[in-house]
């Protein structure tokens, strides 16, 4: 069980490393608009007008048709403005909507010609939710002198952060949710071929990049070995399932994080849909920044000496702090909270709801059967 301490110095990591992920948000819009600037000008303009299609009933209400250079440019400068001002005066909410909406009208455009960066679903919606991030830094040491104001603020700013990280995570959480359903209820009902096929693979990789003449090897040979590449790929969507709740057990992030990356780099090089932008947003959304910056890990209350005795469901382990307080954890959360203090990648993995309910099950077991034996 987390002591006060230990709930306020997690509550303030979680809330520093949302702050640099708003802060790495920000930066990256600028290049993300050059990007799409380059995009229009050596991509779209050259389409027949004929092909475009609003493919939305907001884009057919402020774009049906392509927009031109100055409406287009000077959403892109606007959007650079509020990039300054968010940076400088967080503050502002206009300005963190504008940037939500101006994103939606810079990639509308590629929508109507059929086409869709695969970065943008977490990029805007990363946007969107910055609308309701709480403003100003955490101030722990406020709240371990003060249980009012103050340690209300740090705990309402990391509530606000958790829900930021799971909302971030969201789309895999349903991504895993219908790849299982594809290959289990949809399979039983109507049985056939799923996603999985080697002819699907080469199916999907063929239409993904129609327009690009892009050899099929890569895709076909990965389909040989679907006896390994199949049952990997439906690991990942399991790991998936619970991807969401990585907002709220932190740890989960150094599983979920190198998950997400890998479950990208599968889909560049079986189904040709480039994920390499979504690589680079993901991780500077994701990325643990309170690990590794040592400024904010000293900020934090120190860890004296942690004491780990017993073992299987009698182990303990007590982390001590240099207040005074000490969190203290049994079985298999002693386990779990000494990996995760001696290495946060390694023990990420054991914070999955699996574990908590596999572990679950095998005490309880144990337990009626050990009751079984004395009656």
């Amino acid at each position: 069980m987390l002591s006060r301490t230990g709930r306020l110095n997690a509550a303030a990591a979680g809330v520093w490393a949302g702050l640099f992920a708003d802060r790495a948000l920000l930066l990256l819009t600028v290049p993300w608009i050059v990007l799409r600037a380059y995009i229009r000008e050596t991509r779209l303009l050259e389409r027949p007008a004929g092909l475009y299609e609003p493919g939305t009933w907001l884009s057919a209400l402020l774009q049906s048709e392509m927009p031109g250079a100055v409406a287009w440019y000077g959403v892109a400068a606007v959007m650079v403005a509020c990039v300054w001002v968010c940076w400088r005066f967080p503050q502002v909410v206009l300005a963190r909507l504008v940037l939500a909406f101006g994103a939606l009208y810079l990639i509308a455009p590629e929508f109507a010609y059929g086409k869709v960066d695969h970065m943008n679903h977490v990029f805007l919606l990363g946007h969107v939710l910055a609308l309701f991030l709480p403003v100003g830094t955490p101030n722990l040491q406020a709240a371990l002198r003060d249980r009012g104001a103050a340690e209300a603020t740090l705990r309402a700013q990391a509530r606000a952060f958790d829900w930021y990280r799971a909302g971030l995570l969201f789309p895999y959480t349903l991504a895993g949710f219908w790849k299982v359903l594809d290959l289990t209820v949809r399979a039983v009902l109507k049985p056939g071929m799923t996603f999985l096929h080697p002819d699907a693979l080469l199916i999907t990789s063929a239409t993904t990049y129609r327009s690009h003449d892009l050899p099929l090897e890569v895709p076909r040979s990965l389909a040989t070995f679907n006896e390994v590449f199949g049952p990997g790929y439906i690991a990942l969507a399991v790991v998936f399932l619970a991807a969401s709740t990585a907002g709220f057990r932190r740890p989960l992030l150094g599983l979920m994080l190198p998950v997400i990356l890998l479950f990208h780099l599968s889909n560049i090089l079986t189904l040709y849909v480039i994920f390499a932008t979504t690589c680079v947003v993901v991780i500077a959304l994701l990325f643990p920044y309170d690990r590794a910056i040592p400024a904010v890990r000293r900020s934090l209350v120190p860890v004296e000496i942690a004491t780990f005795t017993g073992r299987g469901w009698h182990a303990r382990y007590v982390r001590h702090y240099a207040n005074g307080d000490a969190d203290e954890f049994d079985g298999f959360r002693a386990y779990r909270a000494r990996w995760t203090d001696a290495s946060w990648w390694l023990g990420g993995p054991l914070h999955h709801p699996l574990f908590d309910t596999v572990m679950y099950l095998v005490r309880y077991v144990g337990t009626r059967r050990r009751t079984a034996t004395q009656l």
